[in-house]
């Protein structure tokens, strides 16, 4: 938007170069506005009802494109960390598909809310991990047992270790 010009002319005298220059800065914002509202028009014709509220007081079409920009984006970024927590909690190993590349799902879902400014930390990861493992063994409740009395000393790594040892020996 350009600075607010003066609504008086700065002299009387009409062949001033202060004179001129005000007369073009005042045009230039009349154009601007007549712009900005064009374009304000466009905006508030496109949108449906359900997002007209949040930019019904606004002044300026960049201001109505700021709000619908973050009611579009940064909401549904939210959104989707939401969703991709709870797919990350839901997975449960199929007891067929090698454990590294399960392992490997869970860690891609992680990086997927961390590229959404999500956060879920190593022992978040861990837990979710072996949550995901069936209680029907007695080999993965051992090593989850193992894995609750160590608490945060067991790490990722060391976990994906264990797992993968198990694995293997299991197959």
């Amino acid at each position: 938007m350009p600075t607010v010009v003066k609504s008086t002319p700065p002299s009387a005298n009409r062949t001033s170069k202060e004179y001129k220059s005000w007369k073009e800065d005042r045009e230039q914002y009349k154009t601007w506005l007549r712009m900005d509202s064009a374009a304000m028009g466009l905006l508030n014709g496109s949108i449906d009802s359900t997002q007209s509220g949040h930019v019904t007081n606004l002044s300026t079409s960049k201001k109505i494109w700021d709000t619908l920009h973050h009611i579009n984006v940064k909401d549904q970024q939210s959104l989707n960390v939401y969703a991709l927590v709870e797919e990350i909690w839901s997975i449960n190993w199929n007891g067929v598909t090698p454990m590294p590349d399960h392992i490997g799902r869970m860690i891609d879902i992680c990086c997927r809310i961390v590229e959404r400014k999500g956060t879920i930390d190593d022992m978040m990861l861990t837990y979710a991990i072996f949550c995901s493992l069936s209680n029907d063994n007695v080999e993965w409740n051992v090593l989850k047992t193992s894995f609750i009395e160590k608490g945060s000393s067991f790490t990722l790594s060391q976990a994906m270790m264990s797992l993968n040892g198990l694995y293997d020996r299991m197959t």
